[in-house]
């Protein structure tokens, strides 16, 4: 299956994209036939709106790279070149390393010229701090915060997924529907129009009125508005497909779509159980959480104030050994500069755990919610189960009355009026029953998307 749809895409995609083919597109239409399987891989790989979401998650990805980079070897030249009183130029280049723990170690060699001649330098500084921003936890923030941001995309592109699955599914069995009614009603008019020519026949040696005739042959222009209806339908349904799966509205489309009927086997409780595990609304809802208290953490830790221990060491050595100084200086010290009482990163710090709360309630509202309309899915299950049944009981109903009807119109017993009737009726009973089958199926796979399994989801 993977083959064929890898074929069918990269078909696509000649056809798209060739220029020969590009000439001849308003002369060539092009036809393709696939399984529901393949149109919704199809619209999975294609789709406008999952290609924007996409770009999103490639946008989270950069932003979580940026912010990994920020402990990577940073290599900084410097040039000092120029006109000043101190005859002062020179060249460098400034390298800095900064640890998860918060340490910032900075090395910067040099050579340089000043009034008393040529030097090199080396300037040496360690920081760490020892309250506010110390440790793997508070320094990783901006890495955390980046992921956190990948994996609502992630779960954003997946939701949005299942949309255009069930959009494809259901659209598909839409254009189905309407155009197999179309072929009931295509031979509903062949078999009125049958009774018109008989009706005629009859007229004319005196076994029908002209009564028979124009009811015959109201009843095929009704059926003939109806059809024409459908028609708009399909099209309409059909161009809505091509849109969801990005191809040309002059493609020539047909997707099979299984008639089979699958029973949905898991009891109420299996199916709330199900849903509460995979769905995405709850996956975000638990991963904000999550993020809201790792943010948290973080706003407490800003209520500390800012202390920093700097270790320093500057060595300069001049090259000619006649110049008696060669300077050096190293220091170790405290420093801190903070507001004493906070006020600001304290609100901060009460605020994150206003929002801890509050989505902790929103979790346990969308769960309810969850079960509700995993419940009210439930039940639509049952009732387009029992339509089913209910249609096929009106096709045997009307066939019999049919047969009746028939037998009567053939023996010079009744006009036709009995006969068009419950030809109506049984083409009505057929429409319904079809209509109440993809119903049925419809509600299987919006079943599976509350449930949160009607594609998979892979964390990549």
């Amino acid at each position: 299956m993977k083959l064929q749809i890898i074929y069918l895409l990269f078909i696509l995609s000649f056809i798209l994209i060739n220029p020969l083919y590009a000439e001849e597109s308003d002369q060539k239409i092009t036809k393709i036939s696939i399984s529901l399987t393949e149109a919704i891989a199809l619209a999975l790989n294609r789709n406008t709106v999952i290609k924007g979401n996409d770009y999103t998650v490639q946008g989270a990805v950069l932003i979580k790279n940026s912010a990994e980079s920020e402990f990577d070897l940073n290599i900084a030249p410097e040039l000092n070149a120029g006109l000043n009183s101190y005859d002062y130029s020179g060249l460098g280049v400034g390298l800095s390393k900064k640890f998860l723990t918060g340490t910032l170690v900075t090395v910067t060699p040099g050579f340089y010229r000043d009034m008393f001649g040529y030097n090199t330098v080396i300037n040496t500084s360690i920081s760490q701090p020892l309250l506010r921003g110390f440790g793997v936890f508070y320094n990783s923030d901006k890495i955390d915060s980046s992921d956190y941001s990948l994996k609502a995309a992630k779960l954003q592109m997946f939701q949005k997924k299942t949309e255009i699955a069930l959009d494809t599914i259901k659209t598909a069995y839409n254009a189905a529907r309407y155009k197999e009614t179309i072929d009931h009603y295509k031979s509903f008019i062949n078999r009125l129009n049958g009774y018109i020519q008989t009706s005629k026949i009859k007229e004319e040696v005196g076994l029908a009125t002209p009564m028979d005739v124009y009811r015959a042959e109201i009843g095929s222009k009704q059926v003939s508005s109806s059809l024409s209806e459908e028609k708009e339908l399909y099209e309409n349904t059909i161009n809505h497909l091509k849109t969801i799966l990005a191809l040309p509205l002059t493609t020539e489309l047909e997707v099979m779509t299984p008639m089979e009927i699958e029973p949905f086997i898991l009891t109420d409780q299996e199916a709330v159980n199900t849903a509460l595990i995979y769905s995405i609304a709850l996956k975000q809802n638990k991963i904000d959480i999550e993020e809201a208290k790792r943010k948290s953490e973080i706003a407490r830790q800003n209520i500390l104030p800012d202390l920093n221990l700097v270790l320093d060491f500057n060595k300069t050595q001049y090259i000619d050994s006649s110049i008696g100084t060669n300077p050096q200086y190293y220091g170790i010290m405290l420093k801190s500069s903070t507001d004493i009482f906070r006020k600001q990163e304290k609100t901060a710090y009460q605020l994150s755990i206003i929002k801890i709360n509050s989505l902790n309630l929103d979790l346990s509202t969308k769960k309810d919610e969850l079960i509700r309309q995993v419940l009210q899915q439930r039940y639509a299950l049952k009732k387009a189960q029992e339509l089913m049944i209910i249609k096929a009981e009106l096709i045997k109903y009307a066939k019999g009355k049919l047969a009746l009807a028939r037998l009567k119109f053939d023996h010079e017993m009744a006009d036709n009026f009995d006969l068009i009737t419950a030809e109506t009726e049984l083409n009505t009973a057929e429409d319904g029953l079809l209509e109440a089958r993809i119903n049925y199926i419809s509600a299987i796979y919006d079943m599976r998307a509350v449930l949160g399994t009607l594609i998979e989801y892979k964390d990549e």
